[in-house]
């Protein structure tokens, strides 16, 4: 009796941990948005391939107001250095993040 329910229990954790991995239940609660503006910039392929080191950063692009919230627009950019760490090209990418929050 006490294995059948060890069994039973076992299929039972499976079975949630199946239910909560599945994508249906992940809820992202940022809120992004896509722009319909097609942003283009012209980068030089030999630029990019001298790039000794690549990272992405999120730089702020505008704050709002909205009733008595403060909204700030974030953008990713891909940022290529050169070996002395100057900034060789900064490309916009199509994601943005957004902050919310109340003003004081």
């Amino acid at each position: 009796m006490k294995s059948t329910l060890f069994i039973i229990g076992g299929l039972l954790v499976i079975a949630l941990a199946a239910f909560l991995d599945s994508p249906s239940s992940n809820r992202d609660n940022t809120i992004v948005y896509d722009r319909n503006e097609e942003q283009t910039i012209g980068v030089d392929a030999e630029q990019v391939e001298n790039s000794a080191s690549t990272y992405f950063e999120f730089r702020l692009e505008e704050m709002n107001e909205v009733d008595d919230y403060i909204v700030e627009t974030y953008q990713e950019y891909e940022v290529h250095e050169d070996a002395a760490g100057n900034v060789i090209v900064r490309i916009p990418t199509s994601k943005y993040n957004y902050l919310k929050y109340q003003k004081e």
